[in-house]
């Protein structure tokens, strides 16, 4: 999903996950073994003191054991010392990364995603900017909406079946492009927060307002927009995940502990998982059933 964690798309049981300066890889659950992204700040940052932390990191969905991450820099530099970062790529499985050295890449990416439908096109939220890659990652270009080109971008989700539709969250919103970043235009102004598109047909788009303004979901690459659950409209919900098992879409958020009551709307039922007083919620959506055609034969 290109957030904190990634799963292997080729290893469903391995997962990768981010934390200070390195990246751990899990399998099966069990920590399997981690590394280090690197000891060093670059030498174009003066005022970077040390590596921070990993903040975004995604798997390629078409080569195995390729991996694009971003690490942040601690920094003298105040406001927004977090500012300070870059993409790291790994070709092993995460077991060692190199540095991706381009003036346009001296930026914190705070998420990374692959498009579903042409996986070498990617997109990265950045603090500051939107960036576009159409080579799997290896260079990218600036697609940041017009006047906002020193704002920080929390999040962002592309359409599964179109890799120009785009939606990011910025403080003030959502802004939306329909043509791979040359355009852009304003569709939701409840607050920032996080982003996920459920791969279901037609997609559908959750965002979870992190201002405390619940979860909400659009039919219509955010055009128009409705509670996706009553019950949690007054809760800041933060990550979002969605996966699929080929029958069921599966939609987890999170919420600041606890649970809060169930929801239930005309086609979906919320319900707290096993995990006691953990505050995620879990949503499943049946897909539509997949149908054989065979032909007919006339004698």
């Amino acid at each position: 999903t290109g957030g904190f964690l990634a799963t292997d798309p080729f290893s469903p049981t391995r997962l990768y996950a981010a934390g200070l300066n390195r990246v751990t890889i899990y399998e099966n659950q069990v920590e399997v073994g981690y590394a280090t992204l690197t000891d060093t700040v670059p030498s174009w940052c003066s005022d970077c003191t040390n590596p921070a932390g990993v903040i975004s990191i995604a798997a390629d969905p078409v080569i195995p054991g390729r991996l694009i991450a971003s690490l942040t820099y601690d920094s003298t530099l105040l406001p927004r010392p977090s500012d300070r970062g870059g993409f790291f790529i790994s070709e092993d499985y995460g077991l060692s990364w190199l540095a991706h050295e381009s003036d346009i890449y001296r930026v914190a990416q705070n998420k990374i995603v692959f498009s579903p439908s042409d996986p070498t096109i990617v997109y990265a939220a950045g603090s500051p900017g939107i960036y576009k890659s159409v080579d799997s990652g290896l260079t990218w270009e600036t697609i940041t909406p017009p006047g906002l080109e020193d704002f920080w971008f929390y999040s962002l989700a592309v359409n599964p079946q179109n890799p120009d539709i785009v939606i990011t969250a910025q403080w003030e919103g959502l802004y939306r492009t329909l043509d791979g970043g040359q355009t852009w235009e304003v569709i939701f102004t409840i607050g920032w927060g996080n982003l996920v598109y459920m791969p279901s047909n037609p997609p559908v788009l959750y965002f979870g307002a992190d201002g405390g303004n619940g979860l909400w979901q659009s039919f219509d690459d955010g055009t128009t927009w409705s509670s996706a659950a009553s019950s949690l409209e007054a809760l800041p919900v933060t990550p979002l995940l969605g996966v699929t098992d080929g029958e069921r879409a599966i939609l987890y958020i999170n919420t600041p502990g606890g649970f809060g009551s169930t929801a239930t709307t005309s086609s979906t039922t919320w319900a707290s998982t096993t995990l006691v007083n953990s505050g995620v919620y879990r949503m499943v959506t049946r897909l539509p059933d997949h149908w054989v055609y065979l032909p007919v034969v006339v004698k």
